[in-house]
């Protein structure tokens, strides 16, 4: 009984872990390749709106950041930076 205990606990916090890992590194894996910096410059162009972001921001912690720029337009929007992995 006692080896039954263990192994289910043991079990199930390897599955935890795989599914933790599962939803951090899916949706990097399956992200669609980035475009080109042309096509993000002339899009950023038609801009309505931009914003600047930086890691200082009161909302910002180590697992959700957002580095450079954000333009906005009509039918799109741009960053041009870096943003944290994961969801």
């Amino acid at each position: 009984m006692r080896k039954l205990i263990t192994l289910t606990i043991t079990h199930g916090i390897a599955a935890a872990i795989g599914v933790a890992l599962g939803i951090y590194f899916l949706p990097v894996q399956a992200a669609p390749p980035s475009p080109d910096a042309a096509m993000l410059e002339e899009t950023s162009q038609n801009a309505l709106f931009c914003a600047d972001l930086n890691r200082d921001l009161r909302s910002s912690d180590f697992l959700h950041w957002g580095e450079g720029k954000i333009s906005i337009s009509a039918t799109d929007v741009v960053h041009e930076g870096k943003l944290a992995p994961g969801p």
